[in-house]
């Protein structure tokens, strides 16, 4: 009666990028209340038919994705007998790179990866430290699978850093012989400033431990964009 309900609340979080799988947007706006033709998705992390008390928590209620809370994904699944990554309490836990699709081909696959077609590369998730949540996590949100869709994504994105890098050291030597010490911090400033240009191809700053979080598949493009740049 007060024109306020669980969506007006989730329409205000921060993040508006699903948090179980990073690839869909949450959609929490609402486009009628009074008609109801458009309802955003709000998981209930612990379910609301086996735990009703928790059915209005507001630690209980996740906004996310459709197909993250569908069929075949989270649905109906128990999430307090099979505990997962709970968004709201736990750190993030999953890590992205880049490797061969058959690493006993060769000796580095990640080197390998970068110079080979896409149908030869995959996305590879694994976490951070071990954890059951995140391997559970993983499993019922298909992960692994889902973000091979993103395989040349994240392929022209290691290619950029990698090409970069390569320029870098052919032409730090000639920047070295400069006579103007001026002029040679200059160049040095110029040549070592690939983060920010790369950065604003990726619309967010891969440096922060944050900007990231609103963008989708922001987490795999930030940990290719690293990797590449600090192996």
């Amino acid at each position: 009666t007060k024109g306020w309900n669980a969506y007006n609340l989730c329409a205000g979080t921060r993040w508006k990028v699903c948090p179980y799988c990073h690839i869909h947007g949450t959609e929490t706006f609402i486009s009628d209340p009074m008609t109801g033709d458009y309802r955003p998705q709000i998981d209930h992390y612990y379910s609301q038919a086996r735990y009703p008390f928790l059915g209005l928590t507001l630690g209980n209620l996740i906004p996310c994705c459709g197909q993250c809370n569908g069929p075949g994904f989270k649905h109906v699944k128990n999430f307090y007998t099979t505990p997962h990554l709970n968004p709201l309490f736990d750190s993030e836990n999953i890590g992205f790179r880049l490797e061969s699709a058959d690493a006993k081909k060769i000796d580095d696959p990640v080197v390998q990866s970068l110079r080979a077609p896409v149908a030869e590369c995959r996305i590879s998730l694994f976490p951070l430290t071990a954890c059951a949540k995140t391997n559970a996590s993983l499993f019922t949100f298909k992960l692994t699978g889902r973000y091979q869709l993103y395989t040349d994504e994240a392929l022209r994105i290691a290619r950029n850093v990698r090409e970069r890098r390569a320029l870098q050291e052919m032409l730090l030597p000639n920047v070295e012989k400069h006579p103007d010490p001026t002029s040679r911090d200059q160049m040095r400033m110029h040549l070592f400033a690939f983060s920010s240009a790369l950065g604003l191809s990726l619309a967010f700053n891969p440096d922060s431990d944050q900007d990231y979080k609103n963008h989708p598949t922001g987490k795999m493009k930030r940990d290719i964009f690293l990797h590449a740049r600090d192996e």
